[in-house]
Parts: C-alpha cells; sequence; structure tokens
C-alpha cells in the first residue's frame, strides 16, 4: 500500500517535470508563429525591431 502511493507520487512528479519542460520549450515557438502574428494583426505591427 505505503509502496504503491509512493510509485504513484513519483510518477506525477516526474509528470509534472517532463511537463514543465515541454512547455517551456515549445511555448516560444508557439508563440512566435501563432500567437505573436495574431497579437501584431489585431494591433499593428509593433515598433521594436
Amino acid at each position: 500500500m505505503l509502496l504503491d502511493l509512493l510509485i504513484f507520487e513519483l510518477i506525477l512528479v516526474c509528470g509534472g517535470v517532463v511537463c514543465w519542460f515541454v512547455i517551456r520549450l515549445l511555448f516560444p515557438v508557439v508563440w512566435h508563429a501563432d500567437i505573436k502574428p495574431l497579437i501584431d494583426e489585431m494591433l499593428g505591427p509593433s515598433k521594436e525591431k
């Protein structure tokens, strides 16, 4: 019982770490590919170069 609970918690922690890394790696790609052009289209091009 206790061992099952420890294994379950270990799986949850590892899954959370993997999800965090995936989000950190993919968010900039998605931001520049999808979100930023959408914002630029709505607000006009940004002034920064």
